[in-house]
């Protein structure tokens, strides 16, 4: 009987597990300023969304998003052009789903750019934010593997 019960438990995680495994996020396009649309696979809100560099997306956050019930946003680009990031998205279920690499594109616009994040991209003393992230020549990536560090809480 225990067998029994213990099979049908491990089998209905599996299935759970499998369900999730196709948690995607879509690779949108960014242009600095401007607003971009993006979307996910639908697996249960709310959901937290942030922005991650694409080289360290582990590390610190470069934009959080919040938390949002549907499966899309609409987001209003805050990060200078040339820059390379990505989109994290964390369902309720404590599922990651993790986008290509973005590089946020250039526009004539840059009324929601800092002060110092302006003077950077016109050739002024680059901005220190400049140093979290690495501009490429190509526009999307695939979507990567990405795993960061859980943290476990002491006994």
């Amino acid at each position: 009987m225990f067998s029994t019960l213990f099979s049908a438990t491990l089998l209905s995680l599996l299935a759970v597990r499998a369900v999730h495994a196709d948690f995607t996020v879509q690779t949108p396009a960014f242009t600095q300023c401007a607003p971009a649309r993006f979307s996910w696979d639908h697996t249960g809100g709310p959901y937290n969304i942030i922005i991650a560099n694409e080289t360290d997306p582990c590390g610190d956050t470069v934009a959080d998003l919040g938390d949002h019930q549907s499966n899309s946003l609409t987001w209003n680009v805050t990060i200078p052009a040339g820059w390379k990031i990505m989109i994290s998205v964390e369902d309720a279920h404590g599922d990651e789903a993790w986008s290509g690499a973005i590089v946020v594109q250039h526009s004539n616009d840059d009324s929601c750019l800092s002060a110092a994040e302006r003077s950077s991209l016109n050739g002024g003393t680059p901005y220190s934010y400049v140093v979290l992230h690495t501009p490429i020549h190509s526009d999307v990536d695939t979507p990567p593997e990405v795993t960061c560090p859980t943290q476990v809480p002491p006994p």
